[in-house]
């Protein structure tokens, strides 16, 4: 039987430190975790672990972050609900005119959920450094692709190659993004405003970007209350949404206002 943790309820979390610490990257744990709007964090390399434990490693010593299951070193797996939480709606999306001049020259494409598994793997172990996405946490989203909450959007130039992606977990009518990677500048942007044109069509409500910035704040992204954003998780836990699926134009994202 698999383990079952019980996460902190987003108000009793500390906005500046991680709400939790441990537990498992099961399908259950992942799905619950997101529902309650906690995503996991952890540190990319040694050095920020050894930040993490000078941050907090008092809170932890005295209870404050609660331990789901022991790790080592203590602060590897870290899951996060803070206290100010970027988002990007259809009434902040911004694109940059000298981007927009560029767009205006592209034929590129979006696809949805073409190649999950390369857009993940591309985001994290694939990279060839350190990154805080590691093939086992790759592959815990990997499951979350396969049980139909986790999406890819592909971003594809006039010669049919994959330039660029993101991916986020959908829960309810919010879309949670994690990861993207480009070949090309901004072609992350580009899949992010694509992302919350398919889901608000789909009728979603909100990109949840967790944590701003300077290149979410380009296009338009800004930081809620936890309190607002909560608001928005709960009120569509019971909604099921389609996104589309079919290519695109990446044209189409030209109907955002312009940004500075």
């Amino acid at each position: 039987m698999a383990q079952t943790w019980n996460f902190p309820h987003w108000q009793d979390s500390h906005g500046d430190m991680p709400i939790a610490l441990g537990g498992d990257l099961s399908l259950e744990t992942m799905l619950k975790a997101y529902r309650g709007g906690v995503f996991p964090f952890p540190p990319s390399n040694e050095h920020w672990a050894d930040w993490s434990e000078e941050q907090w490693g008092a809170a932890l010593d005295e209870g404050r972050i609660p331990v789901l299951s022991p790790t080592e070193p203590r602060f590897a797996l870290q899951r996060w609900a803070p206290g100010r939480r970027a988002v990007l709606t259809p009434a902040t999306a911004r694109l940059g005119s000298t981007y927009r001049r560029k767009l205006l020259r592209t034929d590129w494409t979006t696809t949805l959920d073409t190649v999950p598994a390369t857009v993940v793997e591309r985001c994290g172990p694939g990279r060839g450094k350190e990154t805080w996405l590691s093939r086992d946490l790759a592959d815990a989203f990997l499951r979350l692709a396969g049980a139909g909450v986790l999406h890819t959007v592909e971003v594809w130039d006039e010669e049919g190659e994959l330039i660029g992606g993101m991916f986020g977990v959908l829960t309810g009518t919010v879309l949670s993004v994690e990861s993207g990677f480009r070949t090309q500048d901004n072609v992350v942007k580009v899949a992010l405003l694509d992302a919350l044109d398919r889901l608000t069509t789909a009728g979603g409500q909100l990109l949840d970007v967790q944590i701003l910035s300077p290149h979410l704040a380009a296009i338009g992204a800004q930081e809620i209350p936890k309190a607002d954003f909560h608001t928005f998780l709960e009120a569509g836990l019971g909604t099921t949404i389609e996104l589309p699926t079919e290519r695109l134009p990446v044209r189409r994202l030209l109907k955002a206002p312009e940004g500075p």
